[in-house]
């Protein structure tokens, strides 16, 4: 697996990077997203290549069922998963972290996203961390939407209730775990017309780990799938692979399965909205005052 794979501005084909010192300098003014999901406890197998903001796109946890939330409260061995999740995404260094929970985090669903947030403060080392439960937030000069919330074919069912995306503002950034378009299965078209309304430059999802890679959807907008586990549930314990070769996040996983990391991080790097309509201001009064001169400029 390649430390990461970076997108470059303007191309839909990843370029796999064997070291992170390989990317290229970040474009003036751009924000320099570094894009994960579907990690279930397996975080710490991640070698992050640096940036500005880190985004999980759902699924930190392996299971939303009745082994880590029982009767609307989630277990003892959940809440632990989640905080070990906590404390390695705090201390990851970056300024700043979005986090959108997915199918798998009943945890998180039965926590609330008071508590979530609270618990994630808590472990917060480095930055700050944003946990978008179908809200926006200012991030780094950009501005996010994040959302959990969809109907899941799965016996993980965790925020599985769609929520309406009418009033979303426009924003630079959608993160939501279910991706907005799959090939051979087409597009979700609440989300597809979510990001054409809000302007969007770029969606960023997860949930189904074979479709790892990028995306276009039919109105230009460019969608990452960032699933870093493989789509292999694996119940031999021999090919569990834990980080380091130490032991599994859910150490369950002897004997119930689980994923592996295969997938590396997506590096994007994404100019505000706001920085472009100034750019583009900048260079059309350039123009003008160009225009202007060669008008007045007396003749020899």
């Amino acid at each position: 697996m390649a430390p990461c794979a970076y997108l470059a501005p303007a191309r839909d084909e990843l370029q796999p990077l064997d070291h992170p010192e390989a990317l290229p300098l970040r474009p003036r003014g751009a924000r320099r997203l570094v894009c994960v999901s579907d990690t279930h406890c397996e975080h710490g197998q991640l070698v992050l290549p640096p940036g500005d903001v880190l985004v999980h796109a759902g699924d930190c946890l392996t299971e939303s069922g009745s082994r880590h939330v029982s009767r609307g409260r989630p277990t003892e061995a959940g809440l632990a998963q989640f905080e070990r999740f906590a404390a390695w995404f705090g201390a990851q260094p970056f300024e700043n972290k979005v986090l959108v929970a997915g199918n798998h985090d009943g945890v998180l669903e039965a926590l609330g996203p008071a508590a979530v947030r609270a618990t994630l403060a808590r472990a917060a080392r480095v930055g700050s961390v944003h946990y978008l439960e179908h809200e926006t937030a200012e991030v780094a000069g950009l501005r996010v939407f994040g959302s959990p919330f969809r109907v899941y074919a799965s016996v993980n069912r965790a925020f599985g209730t769609p929520r309406p995306f009418a009033g979303v503002p426009r924003c630079d950034v959608v993160v939501t775990h279910v991706p907005a378009v799959l090939p051979h299965w087409g597009e979700d078209v609440e989300i597809c017309a979510l990001l054409a309304r809000c302007g969007a430059q770029l969606h960023v999802g997860g949930h189904n780990h074979w479709a790892y890679g990028t995306y276009r959807t039919s109105c230009g907008v460019l969608c990452v799938v960032a699933s870093s586990s493989s789509n292999d549930w694996v119940m031999n314990p021999r090919k569990l692979e834990g980080a380091g070769g130490g032991p599994r996040g859910d150490p369950a996983d002897r004997l119930r399965g689980g994923y592996n990391i295969r997938s590396p991080p997506i590096v994007v790097d994404v100019a505000p909205a706001a920085l472009e309509a100034e750019a583009a201001e900048a260079a059309a009064a350039e123009v003008a005052a160009l225009a202007f001169t060669a008008v007045e400029a007396p003749k020899p």
